[in-house]
Parts: structure tokens; C-alpha cells; sequence
């Protein structure tokens, strides 16, 4: 700076303005920062992690925001928002046991009418094997009879040649 001395106030005013014209970076209090944590972990826990901490405003009205309340109590009155959808998902999660159970009730009525077939086919074959077997039996002693008869026949055969055999 070894020309005019405005220069050098020019640049020692420069120096002095700029301090001036950083602000102050804005703090949340601590509990305020627990209020906000615990108000995005209950609304959205999973992206928490993330980094989304942003306030939700639907359920509060502009009057209340001028009060000197706490913010927990804040997070308590903006909590009424939450028990209504939470009621809406306890509804929503009623309907779907119920209709899950109806599911499981018709899966189980189905299941009992297969297996009714399936013991009425099981039955049905029983007897057909029974009937199958008598009738086997009954043939038998069919053919057992007829094989007599027949043996019969060759027998009183024999004997007549025989004993015309001996006549001659």
C-alpha cells in the first residue's frame, strides 16, 4: 500500500466488512433437536438415518406458533393427527386379519372337502377290491367245479374203455 492512503482505507474498510457480513449460523436448542428427532423417527423412522428432519406443519395453526409453548408439547398436540391415522391403520389392519381369516377359513373348508373325496375314493376302492375278490373266488370254484366234472368224465371214459378192452 505504498500508493494513497485511500487505498489503504479502501481496503482496511473491505477487511472490516466482511466479518460483518458473515451471520451467525442458526442453532436449534437441544431440546428442540430431541423434539424434531423424536417427531421424524414416530412419523418416518426409516428415513431418520437419512437425514429428514423437517417439521410437519398440517395440524398446527399459525396463533399457536406466536405461543411460548415447548416444543414437546407441540409435538403432543401435533400427535392428535398421528392417533387418527393411527386408528385409520388399526381399521385398515383389522380388515385385513379378518379378511385373512376368512382366506385361511375357505382354504381350510376346501382342504376338508379334498380330503372327504379323497377318503370316499379310498373307501370306493376298497370295495371295488373286495367285489374284485369275490368275484375271483366265485370264478375259482367256478372252474374248480367244471374241472371236476371234467375229471370226472375222463375217469368214467377210461373205465369204459377198459373194460371194453377186456370184452374183446
Amino acid at each position: 500500500f505504498s500508493g494513497s492512503p485511500l487505498i489503504f482505507l479502501l481496503a482496511l474498510s473491505i477487511g472490516e466488512e466482511a466479518p460483518q457480513t458473515t451471520r451467525k449460523a442458526f442453532r436449534f436448542t437441544v431440546a428442540s433437536d430431541v423434539d424434531l428427532l423424536k417427531e421424524v423417527m414416530f412419523v418416518s423412522p426409516y428415513d431418520c438415518q437419512y437425514g429428514q428432519i423437517a417439521k410437519r406443519w398440517e395440524d398446527d395453526d399459525p396463533e399457536e406458533s406466536d405461543s411460548a409453548a415447548t416444543p414437546s408439547k407441540k409435538v403432543k398436540k401435533e400427535g392428535r393427527g398421528a392417533i387418527k391415522d393411527v386408528a385409520s391403520v388399526v381399521v385398515d389392519f383389522t380388515s385385513i386379519i379378518e379378511s385373512s381369516n376368512k382366506l385361511k377359513q375357505d382354504e381350510i373348508s376346501a382342504k376338508k372337502e379334498e380330503t372327504a373325496v379323497a377318503q370316499r375314493r379310498h373307501e370306493l376302492d376298497e370295495q371295488r377290491y373286495l367285489l374284485e375278490k369275490a368275484e375271483r373266488e366265485a370264478r375259482f370254484q367256478l372252474e374248480r367245479s367244471e374241472r371236476e366234472v371234467q375229471l370226472e368224465f375222463i375217469r368214467s371214459t377210461i373205465e369204459l374203455m377198459r373194460s371194453l378192452g377186456n370184452k374183446i
